[in-house]
């Protein structure tokens, strides 16, 4: 039996890859790679730009909800990189070009936004290139092909970027938020940056569902990292929340560190980060909340999970607070719930929950 391919290989040159012979020695062809070929590859190493998780390959999805401060800290960062400045326990590597489009606030608030970030940080970085929606007329979403060439033009004209901030997914990216297409759509961008060796970070809102980000799951598949802001109370704070690292295929035993959840204030014009776990007393009502939680767990209505937590269903768990009276309704349950991750009391990933 002969092999046959009716396709052509793609190719790439015979400075990049050795060891396999080609019938043109100045190219070679793509083909699984032995790993003896895979160990001899020479790959650039990571170019770090902010800590160890923003490099100019990574792929990065930040979700919170609404009002919580998500495009303030990601503006902070972004000038921070931008002007090769440290933000928190996080290292500024280098200066480095920065693009930041926002495609929901008005003009005078995002010129407000910038004015608070600059006078923050303390200067004006000139690698930091700021984009508002309402000063690109008939601007193409970005999961469609006339929106990639509209984002490639306008990269050409300032030169390249190596980090681009996309806030948000709602606002940047056309279809029903709840289904896969018009993320789906989107891929080719992101794959497109990847290639070209530029960063990016998906802004993007949760539902009433304050733990997760709003719609299909599937967004975070393609992702290095996944980020989810929590509400934290805190009273002398203007914006507080919970940094949480729910995805971090970029870490290493040598880099955890800059992996690790924080909390983050702003607190007199200043950002504060503070490592490790801060956990709140529940409120009364919260309590009852969770025995109702543990009630369940007794009577074997949970999943024992991996790591050993037993693993309760949001429906599960909203029926019974409900018909205790625990709650008023859905949307009281959510938010209750919402509370106590926020609090590090328990973990939510999608429609599970379990104590910490």
């Amino acid at each position: 039996m002969t092999d046959e391919f009716d396709g052509e290989w793609e190719t790439m040159s015979g400075d990049e890859f050795s060891g396999r012979s080609s019938s043109r020695s100045s190219e070679k062809l793509i083909f699984p790679y032995t790993v003896e070929e895979w160990l001899n590859r020479e790959l650039p190493p990571p170019d770090r730009l902010l800590g160890e998780w923003m490099t100019t390959t990574s792929r990065i999805l930040l979700a919170a909800d609404t009002g919580l401060g998500k495009t303030n800290l990601c503006m902070a960062l972004a000038a921070h990189a931008a002007a090769g400045e440290n933000f928190l326990h996080w290292r500024a590597h280098r200066p480095v070009r920065v693009l930041y489009i926002d495609g929901e606030m008005s003009r005078p608030l995002f010129k407000r936004r910038i004015e608070d970030v600059t006078r923050r940080l303390g200067c004006r970085p000139d690698t930091l290139f700021c984009v508002n929606s309402e000063d690109l007329k008939n601007f193409p979403p970005l999961n469609t092909p006339e929106g990639r060439n509209y984002l490639d033009a306008r990269l050409n004209e300032i030169g390249g970027v190596e980090f681009i901030g996309f806030d948000n997914v709602m606002a940047l990216i056309q279809g029903d938020q709840k289904d896969e297409l018009g993320w789906t759509q989107a891929l080719p961008l992101i794959n497109s940056l990847t290639e070209r060796r530029i960063g990016q970070m998906w802004v993007h809102h949760t539902g009433h569902d304050a733990s997760r980000g709003y719609g299909t799951k599937t967004r975070e598949w393609r992702m290095d990292t996944v980020i989810h802001l929590m509400a934290v109370e805190r009273a002398d704070a203007d914006i507080c929340f919970r940094f949480e690292f729910r995805k971090a295929r970029e870490r290493t035993p040598e880099t955890r560190a800059d992996f690790e959840n924080v909390t983050i204030a702003l607190v007199e014009d200043k950002w504060l980060g503070t490592i490790g776990i801060s956990r709140e007393e529940p409120s009364k009502q919260e309590t009852t909340v969770l025995r109702a939680f543990d009630d369940l767990v007794k009577d074997r209505k949970a999943v024992q999970r991996a790591d050993g937590h037993w693993a309760v269903t949001k429906e599960d768990w909203e029926r019974e607070c409900l018909r205790r009276c625990l709650v008023k309704n859905n949307d009281a349950f959510r938010a209750c719930r919402s509370r106590l991750a926020g609090k590090n009391v328990i973990e939510c990933d999608g429609d599970w929950s379990w104590r910490t």
